[in-house]
């Protein structure tokens, strides 16, 4: 699974940095007029990612696409960050949560974790937390307009990976 980190500039200009198989790769360029981008990440030793990305232009504030090596192919989405101090986060505030184990702890990590989250005025999260296991882990991204969170963490020396999309609008209106 990839992690993607976009930052979409004036006139459909971007950079993005993507997270796979243990590695960080680079990818910069421009949508056409119809929202739509396609190239491919050179990998040394292995063959290219070939990337097929859609821009929202409808408003939605979201990047969708594919990425690809030829023998998989996976689904992508990136949202962008909204928030700001001039629109502030309604979901701003200190959250713990519980972050349920699996059943079957011969293929997933048994017993519950725990951790805390910080959504600052501007959507800024952060997330430090202990899975069952006892893994630490922690994160810093944004929540979207539509207060989602999107989590990726790199996991047991890049062997396995936490990955989700959380609403943290859910998550607001049971706290509050």
């Amino acid at each position: 699974m990839p992690g993607i980190s976009p930052i979409l500039a004036d006139k459909g200009t971007f950079s993005s940095k993507w997270q796979f198989a243990g590695a960080t790769y680079s990818l910069a360029g421009t949508f056409l007029a119809d929202g739509t981008y396609s190239n491919s990440i050179a990998r040394r030793g292995l063959s290219p990612l070939s990337v097929q990305l859609q821009l929202d232009l409808s408003g939605g504030e979201m990047i969708a696409g594919t990425i690809s090596d030829g023998i998989w192919t996976a689904q992508l989405a990136a949202n962008r960050a909204h928030f700001s101090k001039t629109i502030p986060a309604p979901q701003s505030g200190s959250y713990t949560l519980v972050i349920p184990g699996s059943d079957d702890a011969t293929s997933q990590p048994g017993g519950d974790g725990a951790g805390t989250l910080k959504v600052d005025i501007s959507g800024n999260i952060t997330f430090t937390g202990t899975l069952g296991d006892g893994t630490k882990v922690s994160q810093h991204t944004f929540m979207s307009k539509d207060g989602q969170w999107p989590l990726f963490v790199s996991l047991y020396a890049k062997q396995g990976f936490l990955i989700g999309s959380l609403p943290l609008i859910l998550i607001s209106q049971i706290l509050t």
